[in-house]
Order: C-alpha cells, then structure tokens, then sequence
C-alpha cells in the first residue's frame, strides 16, 4: 500500500512544478504581447490585443496565486 501522504506530496509537488513552468510562460506572454501593442493600427486591434493582454494579466495573476498556495501546502509538514 502507497502512503497517503507521499501520494498528496507527489501530486501537489508535480502541480506546483508545472504551475510554476505556466506562470514564468504566462509572464513572458505579457512582455511579448506589450512589445507588439505599437504595431496595431486601427482601434479594433488595439481594443482586441489590450482584451488580450489584460486576460494574459489575470492568467498570470491567477497561476500566481495558485504556485503560492501550492507552495505553502507543500512546505507543511507531513
């Protein structure tokens, strides 16, 4: 029989890690977005690439918070 505990460590541990990998893309997704906003001409991409950029923004957020949470559930002790 598997521990329980090691079981919950292992999973949580493999979530954070790869929550962790999504929010450093989330991050550089935001700077490559902002770095192209100069290139939209007319105010139906402007309007369309900032809805991108603020929905990149509350991904980014919400990856944050998760790999916080993660963090602090995995560092408890078992």
């Amino acid at each position: 029989m598997r521990d329980p505990a090691k079981v919950k460590y292992e999973v949580l541990s493999a979530v954070l890690e790869s929550s962790s990998r999504h929010l450093e893309e989330s991050t550089k997704n935001i700077e490559e977005i902002r770095s192209i906003l100069h290139w939209a001409k007319s105010p139906r991409e402007r309007t369309a690439i900032n809805i991108i950029l603020d929905d990149q923004r509350k991904v980014a957020k919400a990856l944050g918070r998760l790999v916080d949470d993660l963090s602090e559930i995995s560092s408890q002790p078992v």
